[in-house]
């Protein structure tokens, strides 16, 4: 890199260390100095946020990213911590979903109970009911709620 890239990643550690110093009581020895610019080297992404390098970061695996900005007379910072996470995914069957609408339809139509927070719906939880009864289309289930469009980049 040049003068102008190295300088500039000078700043970032430098200001990384004071910002842990201050927040952390991080270790100002040569040693803890030492290991924390070694760690910021190898594991952190110091820049803008949604800008290219964070974008490519991102997508390197990097596990720890920070963004420092000014928002009007405020300082902000925000560290992104990559961590593993283990969930389940799970496959509804169409059938149980349209066996549970049905279900849904004899309990308000037939058996007249138009409590809002009808316990049959949390009931089963094995089945998601209540996740499947609200995605039915109204009367049957909830009003959909529509926000603005959001669209993320990299």
């Amino acid at each position: 890199p040049g003068l102008k890239e190295a300088l500039v990643e000078a700043f970032k550690f430098a200001f990384k260390l004071q910002y842990d110093v201050q927040v952390y009581g991080q270790d100002e020895s040569d040693a803890g100095v030492a290991s924390l610019f070694a760690e910021l080297d190898a594991d952190w992404y110091l820049g803008a946020e949604g800008g290219q390098g964070w974008a490519a970061a991102v997508e390197a695996g990097r596990r720890n990213l920070m963004a420092v900005w000014r928002d009007k007379t405020v300082p902000r910072s925000r560290v992104a911590t990559l961590l593993p996470c283990s969930f389940q995914v799970g496959k509804l069957n169409a059938e149980a979903v349209r066996g549970l609408w049905a279900s849904l339809n004899l309990e308000l139509y037939y058996f007249t109970n138009d409590d809002d927070e009808r316990y049959s719906i949390q009931a089963n939880t094995h089945l998601l009911r209540n996740l499947m009864v609200q995605a039915a289309t109204p009367p049957l289930g909830y009003p959909l709620f529509l926000s603005n469009v959001t669209v993320f980049s990299p």
